[in-house]
Parts: C-alpha cells; sequence; structure tokens
C-alpha cells in the first residue's frame, strides 16, 4: 500500500474547472500526505491566463491540452467535464495509466457506461463518479441506520425537488436542455445533471449493503416541458427496484420557488429524512434524531485518493460505475418508454422577465406528492398530467433513442 501523495490533475481551470482547481488544492493543503495537485490542462489559455499563472505559483504545472498532460506523471484525473466528453476522456486517461474521478452523471447512455466499466476492467484502475453525497460520512452513518432497522422495514422512498433555472441557465452552453451533442446522448435534464445526484443517493439508500445500490428492475414515467427545450424540465418516475422497495421521483426546473431535495424513507418505525442540510430520523411518535450533514467534495477527494492507493474500500461508501448506472439505466429507459409532453400555455407563467417559466402550483405539487407512495398522473392533483408509460429493465442494456424517434 502506498504512502505518497496520489498525484491529480485536473482538466479544465476554468468555469466549473476553477472552482476543482480550489477543492484540489484545499485538499493538498489540508491533508498533504494523501493529496497532491500537480497539472491542469485547459484549451483556453489567454481567457485564463491569471488564473493558470496563480496555479504555476503554486506549483501546479499548465498544459494547453490534454494528450500532453497525459503525457506527464501523475495518478490520476479528475474530469469536470460536459457529459458527451466522458466516455472518450475516461477512456483515454485509463489508456495512459490514469485513474479516473468523472463528473456526474456518468455518462448519456447505458452503452457508453457499459463501455466505461469495460475500459476499467481492462485498466484495473479506479473510476469514479462525482455523486458527491455519495462519499459524505453522514450519508454512510444513514445507510447503517437504515441497515440496522431504525426505520423498520422499508416501504417506500420519495424524492422531490424544485430548483428554478432561467434564460442564463439555458443559454449557458450549446447543449443546455438538449438531447444529443456532438452526436451522442446527453439527455440534459434535471434528472440527467443538476438532480442526478439524487436519484443515485435514493438507489444507494435503498441498497443492501453499506457499499451497494438497489438495482433498477423496471421504471414508469411521466416527462414533461414547460420550456422551448428538446428535452425534459419536469418529470415524475416510479423506479421499481429488485427489493420490492420503489422509489418515487418527482423534479423540476420549471418551478418559481427553490425547494432543496429532500429524500425521505418510509418505514414501518418511522422514517429518515435526507436534506441538503441536515439528516433527521423520526419515529411513528414523531421523536427526531437530528444532524447537519457536510457541504464539502473533500470527503469525495480523499475516499478517491485512498482507492487510487489501493487501501481497503469495504466499509466505505463510492460512487462507482456500477452505483452510477442504476440513474442512467433508470433515464435512458423513461425516455425510451415516455414521450415529452408539452405543459399548455395557460398552466404557465412567467415570475420575472428572463426568469423561469414556471408551471403553475408545482412546488405545492411536489410537497403533497413527498408524503405519498404515487406519482403525479394517479395522484389526481394535475389536470394537465398524463398517464405514465412503463419499461421493465430485465436486461437493458442499448439506449435506442427517445420516444418518437425510435
Amino acid at each position: 500500500m502506498s504512502k505518497s501523495p496520489v498525484r491529480i490533475a485536473c482538466v479544465g481551470i476554468g468555469g466549473f474547472g476553477k472552482y476543482v482547481c480550489e477543492t484540489l488544492l484545499k485538499c493538498g493543503e489540508s491533508n498533504p500526505e494523501l493529496v497532491h495537485f500537480v497539472a491542469a490542462c485547459e484549451k483556453d489559455l489567454e481567457a485564463n491566463a491569471e488564473w493558470a499563472q496563480t496555479l504555476r505559483g503554486k506549483g501546479v504545472s499548465i498544459y494547453g491540452d490534454f494528450d500532453s498532460m497525459l503525457e506527464t506523471e501523475f495518478d490520476a484525473v479528475w474530469l469536470p467535464l460536459p457529459i458527451h466528453l466522458h466516455q472518450s476522456f475516461t477512456e483515454k486517461a485509463l489508456e495512459a495509466g490514469k485513474a479516473v474521478l468523472c463528473e456526474k452523471p456518468a455518462a448519456g447512455s447505458i452503452d457508453e457506461i457499459d463501455a466505461m466499466i469495460q475500459a476499467r476492467d481492462r485498466a484495473k484502475l479506479p473510476v469514479l463518479i462525482g455523486f458527491q453525497d455519495i462519499y459524505l460520512p453522514s450519508t454512510a452513518v444513514l445507510k447503517q441506520q437504515i441497515l440496522d432497522g431504525e426505520v423498520g422495514n422499508i416501504q417506500y422512498i420519495t424524492v422531490h425537488a424544485c430548483w428554478p433555472r432561467d434564460d442564463d441557465y439555458y443559454s449557458r452552453t450549446s447543449w443546455a436542455g438538449r438531447l444529443r451533442h456532438s452526436n451522442r446522448w446527453i439527455l440534459d435534464s434535471p434528472a440527467n445533471n443538476a438532480l442526478s445526484h439524487f436519484i443515485t443517493l435514493a438507489l444507494f439508500l435503498n441498497g443492501p449493503s453499506l457499499t451497494d445500490a438497489a438495482l433498477p428492475v423496471g421504471v414508469e414515467a411521466e416527462l414533461y416541458r414547460a420550456r422551448d427545450i428538446q428535452s425534459f424540465d419536469t418529470c415524475s418516475l416510479k423506479i421499481d427496484c429488485d427489493n420490492q422497495v420503489p422509489v418515487y421521483v418527482h423534479l423540476t426546473h420549471a418551478c418559481k420557488e427553490c425547494s432543496d431535495p429532500v429524500i425521505t424513507v418510509f418505514g414501518d418505525k418511522g422514517r429518515a429524512i435526507r436534506a441538503s442540510h441536515a439528516v433527521r430520523i423520526e419515529d411513528k411518535a414523531g421523536l427526531a434524531q437530528e444532524r447537519p450533514t457536510e457541504k464539502t467534495r473533500e470527503s469525495m477527494i480523499e475516499r478517491f485518493a485512498h482507492a487510487v492507493r489501493g487501501n481497503g474500500q469495504a466499509s466505505h461508501p463510492l460512487a462507482t460505475l456500477e452505483v452510477a448506472r442504476g440513474q442512467l439505466q433508470v433515464i435512458n429507459a423513461a425516455m425510451e418508454a415516455c414521450p415529452i409532453v408539452d405543459v399548455a400555455e395557460t398552466d404557465l407563467y412567467r415570475p420575472i422577465e428572463g426568469g423561469p417559466i414556471a408551471i403553475r402550483g408545482i412546488e405545492q405539487l411536489f410537497t403533497q406528492l413527498a408524503e405519498k407512495p404515487t406519482m403525479l398522473h394517479t395522484s389526481g392533483l394535475a389536470h394537465w398530467s398524463q398517464p405514465a408509460r412503463r419499461m421493465d429493465l430485465s436486461g437493458y442494456t442499448h439506449f435506442k433513442g427517445p420516444a418518437g424517434s425510435i
């Protein structure tokens, strides 16, 4: 087992890449025996010249392209890249002998993540996905409490979130709200981008052990669109899992008010509530124990570095490709089974110019659904909703494309 720091590189230093670089610097300062940030590459060095110089001053080598950086000595690379680049950059890094931490979601299609699994197995190197909440100590504690039966036998799990997204969000990149980019599936949506964390986390909390996620065996989907985009901005899903415990997911960007994601695990003795800032365990009498959740990606970097070192990971939750695969399988099947329904203009409004286009009353609808094992249409609460479409996930390994394009 190696005792030297894991030498980590980063692809991109601008935009979200700047945050990644800052995180790596912070990790290196707080845990220098484990993490050493050694290199970064950036195709637009002119636009990021000042920050590049700052990084050089901190001992980080800067390269103009990924291939040049791969020729140098380091152990692992963090890939904060758009979805359509995840597979190709992961495979290229593995071929060069580098372990990979890839941003979420793992890819745009089940075909791509399975190819990444094969590439990882050939290289015999770790590949982890940046679903940061999986790595938090509070997540491990909560999962163990669920496994120990503190809420009893799990009956169902709900996930709900309202994250408003305005004109700037959809104009920030050429692929925002699109189904494909550069001839690859990306399926950009709340469920396969900003809020994909919480589908993965719910499946993980539903899993049979401290390190495994529940396996989806079927999905029912309602997909809606308030904005003039290719993909959907609102969804209601029912995920049937191999342990007979369903997961109900309600997500939207078409809202005025922000309701941060909440996962609720309903058991026959009580419930566990995992919100953005706290974890709460309640018994049937309403007595509760609560503790804060961490707001840091440092746990993710530390767990990744330990995996690169080859340290034993049996007792630590990790967002492996297998853990990440369930979320992507669900989204692919949902889109293949269910056409996207446009919400009528009479059910929409725009709170402010340039702001989000919101579905009237969606925040209250999702709050109500969070307490029930039901989907949007079957709840009878939304007159504009349509019946769900279902797909069996047994042997599902190929995404044929969204409904209507097959």
